[in-house]
């Protein structure tokens, strides 16, 4: 029989917040930003399922264990209970809770958490400012957000 290697460990990825103080709230800037959020987080998904590290919870099931805390609450960046509930009701053993603060058409400000379903405090905390043109802000962000992510596993993994 065929020695088969273990599972790895799962990571869902919440769905981004956007808090935007750039005053822009035209509806078809605000449909933009909705887009480019998902877009983020595909983005980020794709990067940490790439490395083969982690095992990426599907966007359709992040929505669905989501959800609950979408109801209760305005964005599950407001409760990290909810993310790591959702996290664990999806079989993740890893969440990322990530928010957005658009400041203007040229700046963002990207927070981020990675928590494990079995520590009650962060695994990591990450603050990043980012310049350039909306979209590219959102997609940069989201894939330096997940180089830290793998960076911070593999340190917290590796054996001495």
């Amino acid at each position: 029989m065929a020695h088969q290697p273990p599972p790895r460990a799962g990571i869902l990825i919440e769905p981004f917040d956007l808090f935007d103080t750039s005053i822009d709230h035209r509806p078809f800037v605000l449909a933009a930003q909705k887009r480019w959020l998902v877009d983020a987080a595909h983005t980020m998904r794709h990067a940490l399922a790439n490395d083969k590290r982690l095992s990426v919870v599907p966007g359709a099931a992040t929505q669905r264990a989501a959800d609950p805390a979408l109801k209760s609450y305005q964005h599950p960046s407001t409760c990290r209970s909810c993310a790591i509930s959702a996290a664990r009701s999806a079989g993740a053993q890893y969440v990322f809770i990530g928010s957005i603060h658009k400041v203007s058409d040229l700046i963002i400000y990207m927070r981020g958490e990675l928590d494990s379903v079995d520590q009650k405090t962060p695994l990591l905390v990450k603050s990043m400012e980012v310049k350039a043109d909306n979209k590219t802000m959102m997609l940069r962000a989201a894939a330096t957000m997940a180089t830290a992510v793998n960076r911070d596993l593999r340190l917290e993994t590796k054996q001495p």
